[in-house]
Order: structure tokens, then C-alpha cells, then sequence
């Protein structure tokens, strides 16, 4: 069925699912709404089967907010008393390499490993470790294969507090304020190696910073209340500290 719709695309062994270009071409136009888009498979997408679009930005007048034709370039939005991003070397020492707890990572590691039972203990000491926290503010997530590895198999303790890593567009947990991101985020090597035949490359720090994004802003940061973070990937919690520098500052265009 995927193979009629013209769906189905194979690289070596593997088979992807790709949506038919012909369904966008449908249309006369199409908008997007979206951040950090030059990250984002969307972009490679559009780009690998030929698509012209332009990138417009937001405006807020007195009216509201409107489409404008410029680049985006926002006001300056200081989330660093916000966002509490546990910085203990001890909790985070797990983490400190480039690919410590990318998806690979867990896949080589069992539940008993000495990285995963310090990853479980983290985890609790971080949840137990927030004053007045309770099963209603904790929100956690990682690659769906290394969810049970992350959970107590004798209690359970915390597993219905996860959320898948790939988590967006819902306002389900807009109320959790604990939030824990266990997962170093890279592209897909099939999806890399799909685009590059067309030598199309994808932002893997900015494809990251996007993900982490989308999932962070499940939680109470979306109505600017504060929330404590732990991201023992050093990566990761890199990535998300120089977006909050920049951000602070205002004024730059995404995506230009």
C-alpha cells in the first residue's frame, strides 16, 4: 500500500516511509508554522524534492500578532530565570560524552550497566530532590527502547510520568514543572543518508535543539511559569544554554 502511494522509498536495507511530494504540490500554497526550520527534516524534505518556499516571519502590532513578509527577528525573551537546569557535576557526569545517551548509546547498554543504574538513580534523586514535587509535576522522557531501562523493574516508580521523546503540538502536561529530557538527540543515519544523495545536509545541533524544544515546551514553560530541568547530556544541556543566552539578547532573524 505504502509502495502505491508512492510513499516507499528504500536505502540499502532499510525501508523508509516518505510522504509523496505530489500530496503538497496539490495545493496552491501552504503554510507552515514552525522554528528552527533549517534543522528540521521538513526543510531537507523540501529541499531534496525541489520545493520553492519563503521564509516569513511574525509581527505584533496593536492588532495582534500578523505574517509579515520580513524575516522574523524577535524581541528579546530571557527565559534564564525560568528554566533551573541542574548544573551538579555529580548528576551530570554520565553524560559529559559528545555521544553519551544518544540512542546508540542505550542500545549497547543493559539495565544493569553501571551508566543506565546511575541514570535510574539520578532520575529519582532529581524528582525527590524537588521541594513540594509530586507525581502531578514530573514529567521525564527518553527513546522509547530505553524507557524501561530507566524505570525501578521491582516498583515502577516514575514510568507514568514518561513522554515520548518525539512529543509535540499537545497541552496535556502544561501543569508539570519537574521535567527531566534523558536523550541526546541526532539525525537519523538512514534519513542523512536518504538526503545526502541529493548532497543535502541537515543542522544536527540545531535538528537537536529543535526536538529538545518542542518536548521542554510540553511543560509549564509554555505559560511562562518556571520549571526545573535535568539533562545529563552535556550536549544537550549546552545546546539549550547557548539558545537561552541568545535569545535573551533579541533582535537576531531565525532562519534567514
Amino acid at each position: 500500500e505504502l509502495a502505491d502511494a508512492g510513499s516507499l522509498r528504500m536505502i540499502d536495507s532499510a525501508l523508509l516511509n516518505v510522504m509523496n511530494p505530489d500530496m503538497l504540490r496539490s495545493f496552491d500554497e501552504v503554510f507552515m508554522l514552525t522554528y528552527l526550520f533549517d534543522g528540521q527534516y521538513q526543510k531537507a524534505y523540501l529541499d531534496f524534492f525541489g520545493f520553492d518556499y519563503r521564509i516569513i516571519g511574525v509581527e505584533l502590532d496593536e492588532d495582534g500578532y500578523r505574517f509579515s513578509n520580513a524575516p522574523d527577528s524577535p524581541p528579546p525573551l530571557d527565559y534564564r530565570n525560568l528554566i533551573h537546569i541542574v548544573e551538579t557535576p555529580a548528576m551530570n557526569k554520565v553524560g559529559d560524552g559528545k555521544f553519551s545517551l544518544s540512542k546508540n548509546w542505550f542500545t549497547r547498554r543493559g539495565y544493569d550497566h553501571p551508566d543506565i543504574r546511575a541514570l535510574r538513580n539520578n532520575l529519582k534523586k532529581f524528582f525527590q530532590g524537588v521541594p513540594g514535587g509530586s507525581h502531578d509535576s514530573r514529567l521525564w522522557t527518553s527513546f522509547k527502547d530505553a524507557r524501561d531501562k530507566l524505570t525501578d523493574r521491582r516498583t515502577g516508580r516514575f514510568r507514568n510520568n514518561f513522554l515520548q521523546v518525539s512529543a509535540r503540538a499537545t497541552n496535556e502536561f502544561r501543569n508539570r514543572t519537574d521535567i527531566a529530557y534523558m536523550a541526546n538527540r541526532f539525525v537519523d543515519p538512514n534519513l542523512l543518508k536518504f538526503f545526502s544523495e541529493r548532497d543535502i545536509e541537515i543542522n544536527s545541533d540545531h535538528f537537536a535543539l529543535s526536538e529538545m524544544l518542542q518536548w521542554v515546551w510540553r511543560s509549564a514553560i509554555r505559560d511562562n511559569k518556571p520549571i526545573n530541568l535535568y539533562i545529563p547530556s552535556s550536549r544537550m544541556r549546552e545546546l539549550l544554554i547557548d539558545w537561552m543566552n541568545s535569545t535573551s539578547e533579541g533582535g537576531q532573524s531565525v532562519e534567514q
